[in-house]
């Protein structure tokens, strides 16, 4: 067996009556991270921040 993340939701941007054509400042992602016996939680927890801070500071450089 394996882990794995699942995306529950995502929020962003507008939508029906608001709806616009420009990429909006924020968004947000729900997740949940399922484990197996195997799975050390903290070391994935800390794997999932390090990697999100990492595409922050990537989509960061992009728009200075």
């Amino acid at each position: 067996q394996y882990p794995s993340l699942n995306v529950r939701g995502l929020e962003s941007g507008w939508v029906r009556a608001e709806v616009r054509t420009i990429v909006p400042s924020e968004c947000i992602a729900e997740i949940d991270v399922r484990l197996v016996l195997e799975s050390d939680p903290v070391r994935l927890h800390n794997l999932i921040k390090e990697h999100i801070k990492e595409l922050l500071i990537t989509v960061n450089n992009l728009c200075s």
